[in-house]
């Protein structure tokens, strides 16, 4: 299957597909639906836009996103998209569908996205909460806060023209509606998730203190620049000490993601975590029948204005005097497809999930032949778990069920990088090893009978024709490992002095994960360098941008959760997002695999933007780690002792609180490690002397004006450092 020529057929014969752009190894799972004129996208893990640029698919034709819950899985690519959409797209608005708190997590992302002018609509699922169903919650409007909310329930419509109609046909509350789709909502909460009071709601909605603009039309929906959105958070801070004045704070008020501009969201969210998810139900129009033209000839009905009124359903009379209806020359309508997105991260959502009451318009209502594919985010546990079985067995046989989880295999994402990799591995095989991957397709799962297929990387579910699920034509050696085949003809490689041929490296290895610059690309993802001392024992990252987890499982392999274990501290060298949006999916991650062992917390060592981010994330999704300032570098190296290391923080010239840093190990070696910057005396000072220097080149030679207006270094600059 070529992309090109899928999407290009599809447009010209009006077919629209679903199709899979994320699973659990480089991505995380994503689904993409394609229409001729419009893209929708659920969920947008960390990964996306790089799948995205790998792939050719449009993210500037995706304006609705709609995501399942705030986990990282779903939301860690979101932030760079939107940085991407605001470039691409200008100030073209983009819509954000998600469960409870997703306005508080837009505004979190405040400290690094730096696109005040972006228009942004996001609109929060509240979920059940004891308020009357449909009817408006109490919220206070004040001053800063024009918000109004509007639970969104599964057995009504928020309008009470339309509350009969919605109960007679048992559907969730109309969330979204174009010319393409009708998306309704199905939120489920976890069995010990408590029900949420009026107050409680308002105070939600005044938490955001945003000056927003009211959609008349949808009530819980917010409008608005992303400035309109966050501009009110706004509060003196104190200062974090640095050496930086207010001199240069005025100069760089355009660094939207400054700390000291900010405060965090009210400490009640800490005691109500974001546990909602929202299931979704997407329906595609009906099609009307074809208008049979032999058929109306047939009948004496002459070409012209007769033809139009049987399309318009209206009777005619031939030349013989005869009623002709419009069923009579039209084929019957074609009834729209549903498909289904169910997410249920664990068994505690089940009971929930499983409420018949949700879900009666697809199982025994007016949609039970409609739904064509139902996609399972859901891990192998609960997919196995009876109730969840015996729920399926709920469903009409005609359906495609997809499983996305662990279970699909860990094929690359990125063939250009593989590709790329493997053309090195030719040249020196010890330092570009290969890159692991699993190609084998799972068979599928039978639950009592209902084959659950293992959804795999751009395999594609048919809406327009529906009915068939299409694997991806992978040929993983041809596609992954071209490069293999051509020969590459080198008479003698340089020979490089090795790091391991130094005694006092011998036990020390650097690993380099990403050096792309801004966004990820197709051959290099965004910062990220591994430090391991002591044969393993001990693992340090410097920056991890977004996609840095799914590049430690390709080059660790089979060593990757050991590497993870043994990961003590991540460093981050400023704020902004391609240094350091892979840091929660590590955090997440290490503690889930820890999690019946007894460990200490993942140390995070960086500015204080970035304790800000983390800590107000944190009130929404839990998140286990250790914040300690970077400028404290007493300490830090008091953390380090027991890894025989020392360190030395060094401002450098980027965006304000950007730093470089320099590590000292007792055997002698010294790295350093520039981050992003222009050529730095300060750092060249400290870091005299250094056995590795690992330094920023991000533009060509013959570009230094721009590397000066954007404090970054050409290649050129970097040598002579």
């Amino acid at each position: 299957v070529d992309m090109k020529r899928v999407q290009a057929s599809a447009a010209v014969h009006g077919r629209i597909y679903s199709q899979i752009v994320g699973t659990t190894g480089d991505s995380c799972p994503s689904i993409w639906f394609f229409f001729e004129n419009n893209r929708y996208i659920v969920n947008c893990g960390e990964g996306f836009q790089r799948f995205c640029n790998q792939h050719q698919l449009k993210l500037a034709r995706a304006q609705n996103i709609f995501l399942t819950d705030l986990s990282w899985e779903s939301v860690g690519g979101l932030p760079g998209t939107l940085l991407t959409l605001a470039d691409t797209s200008g100030i073209a608005g983009t819509k954000i569908h998600g469960p409870r708190h997703t306005t508080h997590f837009v505004q979190a992302c405040r400290h690094f996205i730096n696109r005040p002018k972006f228009q942004l609509s996001i609109k929060d699922f509240l979920g059940t909460p004891t308020a009357a169903p449909g009817s408006p919650s109490n919220i206070q409007n004040s001053s800063n806060s024009n918000i109004s909310g509007v639970q969104t329930d599964t057995t009504s419509t928020g309008s009470s023209n339309k509350s009969g109609e919605a109960k007679a046909l048992n559907r969730p509350q109309e969330s979204f509606k174009d010319s393409n789709l009708t998306v309704f909502p199905i939120v489920i909460q976890r069995g010990d998730e408590p029900k949420f009071s009026d107050d409680y709601l308002a105070m939600t909605a005044n938490a955001s203190h945003s000056t927003l603009i009211k959609s008349p039309s949808s009530p819980n929906r917010v409008n608005g620049t992303l400035e309109n959105i966050i501009e009110s958070t706004r509060v003196p801070l104190e200062k974090e000490g640095n050496k930086q004045d207010v001199q240069e704070e005025n100069s760089e008020r355009e660094c939207f993601h400054n700390p000291r501009n900010y405060t965090q969201p009210p400490s009640f969210f800490a005691q109500h975590k974001s546990t909602s998810i929202c299931c979704y139900a997407f329906h595609t129009p009906s099609m009307r029948g074809k208008f049979d033209v032999q058929k109306a000839k047939q009948l004496g009905i002459p070409p012209g204005s007769a033809y139009s009124a049987l399309t318009r359903g209206e009777s005619v009379v031939n030349s013989k005097g005869e009623t002709i209806l419009p069923s009579q020359v039209i084929s019957p309508e074609i009834p729209g497809s549903v498909v289904l997105v169910i997410k249920c991260p664990s068994e505690e959502y089940l009971d929930s999930l499983t409420d018949q009451n949700k879900w009666q318009s697809y199982i025994n209502g007016i949609y039970s032949n409609c739904v064509a594919t139902i996609y399972h985010i859901t891990p192998p546990k609960v997919l196995d778990n009876p109730q969840y079985k015996e729920w399926l067995q709920n469903f009409q046989p005609q359906a495609n069920h997809i499983a996305i989880n662990e279970r699909s295999s860990n094929r690359t994402a990125f063939q250009s990088a593989a590709s790329h990799h493997a053309a090195l591995n030719k040249i020196d095989e010890d330092m570009f090893s290969p890159l692991y991957e699993n190609t084998e397709i799972p068979a599928p799962i039978s639950v009592d009978g209902i084959n659950v297929m293992q959804g795999e990387l751009k395999d594609i579910s048919w809406i327009r024709p529906s009915g068939e699920y299409q694997r991806f034509d992978w040929n993983s050696e041809e596609i992954l490992y071209k490069e293999r085949e051509k020969k590459i003809f080198i008479a003698e490689p340089p020979k490089v002095p090795a790091l391991q041929e130094l005694t006092k490296w011998d036990d020390t290895e650097v690993t380099f994960l990403g050096t792309a610059s801004a966004i990820p690309g197709k051959y290099r993802n965004v910062s990220g360098i591994h430090l391991s001392t002591e044969n393993g024992k001990y693992g340090i990252l410097m920056d991890a941008g977004e996609g840095t987890l799914g590049q430690m499982k390709r080059v660790f392999g089979a060593q990757f959760e050991k590497t993870i274990k043994a990961l003590k501290f991540i460093f981050i060298t400023h704020m902004h997002a391609d240094h350091h949006l892979g840091l929660n999916r590590i955090i997440q991650f290490r503690h889930n695999l820890l999690r019946d062992d007894a460990h200490e917390p993942l140390h995070i060592i960086g500015p204080l933007a970035i304790e800000k981010w983390l800590s107000e994330y944190n009130t929404l999704i839990d998140l286990s780690y250790q914040f300690t300032l970077v400028s404290d570098s007493t300490e830090v190296n008091e953390l380090l002792r027991s890894m025989n290391l020392k360190f030395e923080p060094v401002e450098v010239i980027h965006c304000p609180y950007s730093y470089g840093f320099v590590f000292k190990h007792h055997k002698g070696w010294k790295i350093v490690y520039s981050g992003d910057t222009r050529p730095c005396s300060d750092l060249i000072k400290a870091g005299y002397g250094a056995d590795l220097l690992i330094h920023e080149a991000t533009l060509e030679d013959g570009m230094e004006s721009e590397a000066k207006k954007k404090r970054h270094c050409t290649v050129g600059e970097a040598i002579s450092v």
